[in-house]
């Protein structure tokens, strides 16, 4: 055990296998919030319309009482997730697979899974990877899988090793510029239910944690890439979209989203940047 992380290998893989089944049902209400939040074309949202890519991100909210969260917002560690110790918990990836669609009236449930725990030793410290996975299934068995990163790291210190930020490609066939802002990324997080100040915040997030700005939700950036996925490849679904999310992109200054054919010839490889060039994020999407 290390003092940082505050469990042991052995008490940490106890929490693998670990699992939470929920209930809920699909409704249009979410889905027309979200269109409205992404400025789209604002749907006639019916029962047995399908939803788009995401919009599972609405449902399931983690309804943890405001007395059990912690002081970013999140719930308390040590109920579901392993009660790690290190100071700062970030979304690192996600991987989503669509079996069918899901679509509105449709009843749901979500069985929630902790997949794997894998600590590391970074240029940073102490990492502890968790990876949940959340099974969506319908009246039809099951529709989504949708596995979940979060890496829990050691607060920043003054001279800790910084890696060498990786200029993003240049070779995109499709391309779009998008400025956030602290309204889109209010909205967002009320969608999805997330108390976590870092996104709204802003003395807490530039004083306490220390970042330049509001942090966007990394679900809206996803959100963003999928649009331009799908708008360059009409007829097209996505049947797989596995994301990295490798540094923050901020509610002040606009970033570009990019991507271009995959050389498989099944999908898309896409990716962002920030202001400076630099890769924020980078995504594989199978198309179907």
């Amino acid at each position: 055990m290390t003092e940082e992380i505050g469990l042991s290998d052995e008490e940490l893989q106890s929490w693998v296998g670990r699992s939470v089944e929920e209930k809920d049902k699909i409704t249009a209400a979410p889905i027309v919030n979200y269109a409205a939040t992404m400025d789209w074309d604002i749907p006639v949202a019916s029962d047995g319309d399908p939803i788009p890519p995401g919009a599972h991100w609405f449902f399931f909210h983690d309804r943890t009482r405001h007395s059990d969260l912690d002081t970013v917002g999140l719930p308390k560690r040590g109920d579901f997730l392993p009660p790690v110790k290190l100071a700062r918990r970030m979304h690192a990836g996600n991987r989503m697979e669509y079996l069918q669609s899901l679509h509105i009236g449709e009843k749901v449930t979500r069985k929630t899974e902790i997949h794997s725990i894998t600590p590391k030793t970074g240029g940073t410290g102490q990492l502890v990877f968790v990876v949940t996975r959340n099974t969506i299934s319908g009246e039809n068995g099951p529709a989504l899988i949708d596995d979940r990163t979060i890496v829990y790291r050691e607060a920043a210190k003054p001279g800790d090793a910084k890696r060498k930020p990786a200029p993003a490609p240049v070779d995109a066939t499709w391309e779009r510029s998008y400025q956030p802002d602290p309204i889109v990324m209010f909205r967002f997080s009320a969608l999805t239910f997330n108390a976590s100040r870092i996104h709204y915040d802003y003395k807490y997030v530039t004083e306490t944690e220390g970042y330049p700005g509001l942090i966007v939700n990394a679900r809206l950036t996803t959100s963003l890439l999928m649009e331009l996925c799908l708008n360059n490849n009409p007829g097209k679904q996505l049947a797989e979209v596995s994301t990295k999310f490798i540094r923050p992109l901020y509610d002040f200054a606009p970033f570009t989203l990019s991507g271009k054919p995959n050389e498989a010839g099944d999908g898309a490889t896409m990716w962002v940047a920030d202001p400076d060039g630099v890769t924020a994020m980078v995504s594989e999407m199978r198309l179907q």
